[in-house]
């Protein structure tokens, strides 16, 4: 994919060469480790030294927003493959903000006192059109390309309506109106809804949720403009997922939520899943569904990936922090772990998990695991050298800040004193590297004239 070219672009990971280069070491010392891949299964391909959330995939690319930067809550557009990264905007957007990305597009809504917004960038050209400007409240948008679909108040009218955009075409459709809709979701000709029997009215123009539980899923097809019914009194949240093949959603069926399947060619429906999860939030892209898992009565939410036709559901990994904002496609899915600094959390569906790099350190799940080092921290030991470079360059224990035992850490050893990190007597006097720099002694020489460390030992290294 080419390199977003904007001039405000920084690279996203400015160690991306140095660990290149070493993982092609370490590959040597495990058999059958495959270096590149490695690497592009790491958890962070990106690492804005802010919190971040909110992702939307777009093939290799990634829309997501930070929330810690000077300013406020900025939008950002990465690019995966290549490791690169632009603000969509040199302004900040408001923190609810929905954002929606597909192929080189990007939406979001934007709301600001009784104002509202729909906003469409197109990253090769950096180009950013309002493509909706209400007095109305706008829901979640969606988006295929440059057509998006967005759920917006309807004052007048009661209840909403969805309004449909196409930016080849630059058209402005109102889809439907009246009733009490979810929000849409697009793919090719076809927008998916949820829509309630009835409206509702809420106060200052903003969008209402009834209590209607019991929904009608509608499929709309922007070229033939006929509305279809595909299923009935469903007991379902949030919205369906779409693709140009088939609709997924989740539905409540004996006391818990099940994902089922409507395929658009051939008009059958398919239960997919009956275990103890509650399923939500659901997505789609290539045969796959990703959702938020719940087991019955817990309070953990756990992202899944639900392969349709073999059936294979995988929990991504759980570290104690809730996750959301999952978001899905052809290689890739991503989701939030809501912590006190949110992080966003990638898994590449080319990449076996085993050798997947999730501290981005240039060694797999697999070689850490062999090595003992822990798999989410660059530097295990925290001695100040990475578990690379302890492993490949010094040969040093990366679990263990003074591999020789000799009094002396290994960072301080190998820039500092220069002694070897691994002999506890490097010059075989009898006195100890610890000792002898202790006491002011050489620890290259059996001479017992003392030194001046000052003069005698000098960093090679920028301090930790």
């Amino acid at each position: 994919m080419t390199t977003i070219q904007r001039p405000n672009s920084r690279p996203v990971a400015s160690t991306l060469l140095a660990v290149l280069l070493v993982t092609s070491a370490v590959g040597a010392l495990v058999q059958g480790f495959s270096p590149t891949a490695a690497f592009a299964g790491a958890a962070l391909p990106f690492n804005t030294g802010a919190s971040v959330a909110k992702p939307a995939l777009a093939g290799n690319s990634m829309a997501y927003v930070t929330l810690s930067e000077a300013g406020g809550q900025y939008l950002h557009f990465a690019d995966i493959a290549n490791q690169t990264d632009s603000k969509v905007v040199p302004y900040p957007i408001a923190g609810s903000s929905q954002i929606a990305a597909s192929g080189d597009y990007v939406a979001w809504s934007n709301g600001y006192m009784n104002k509202w917004n729909v906003f469409l960038f197109d990253k090769y050209s950096s180009h950013t059109q309002v493509i909706a400007d209400s007095m109305n409240e706008i829901g979640r948008p969606s988006t295929d390309g440059g057509q998006v679909v967005w759920r917006e108040a309807n004052f007048d009218l009661g209840g909403a309506q969805i309004k449909y955009f196409n930016a080849a075409t630059q058209e402005l459709r109102t889809v439907t109106v009246g009733k009490q809709y979810s929000n849409p979701v697009i793919a090719g000709s076809n927008i998916a809804w949820f829509e309630t029997a009835e409206g509702c009215k809420n106060d200052a123009y903003r969008l209402c949720d009834s209590n209607y539980t019991v929904k009608n899923l509608v499929v709309y097809n922007v070229d033939s403009k006929l509305t279809q019914v595909i299923a009935q009194n469903i007991d379902s949240v949030y919205a369906p997922a779409i693709s140009t093949s088939r609709v997924v959603w989740t539905q409540k069926v004996n006391g818990h939520y099940d994902l089922f399947n409507y395929d658009l060619s051939g008009g059958q429906t398919t239960r997919l899943t009956n275990n103890d999860l509650d399923e939500t939030y659901p997505v789609l892209a290539n045969g796959r569904i990703g959702y938020l898992g719940m087991a019955l009565g817990g309070t953990q939410r756990i992202a899944h990936v639900f392969t349709i036709g073999s059936r294979e559901d995988i929990a991504m990994p759980f570290k104690g922090y809730n996750h959301g904002f999952v978001s899905l496609a052809d290689n890739y899915m991503a989701w939030v772990e809501n912590r006190p600094e949110s992080r966003i959390k990638l898994y590449n569906f080319n990449i076996p998990a085993s050798a997947a790099d999730v501290d981005s350190d240039g060694l797999s799940q697999e070689t850490e695991q062999k090595v003992g080092t822990d798999t989410e921290k660059k530097d295990s030991d925290g001695d100040g050298i990475s578990d690379t470079d302890e492993i490949v360059l010094f040969r040093t224990n990366p679990t263990t800040v003074d591999s020789d035992a000799d009094g002396i850490n290994d960072y301080k050893e190998i820039f500092y004193v220069k002694t070897n990190p691994l002999k506890f007597d490097t010059d075989g006097d009898g006195f100890y590297d610890g000792l002898e720099v202790k006491t002011n002694h050489n620890p290259f020489s059996a001479s017992k004239v003392k030194i001046n460390p000052a003069k005698f030992f000098r960093w090679t290294a920028p301090a930790r």
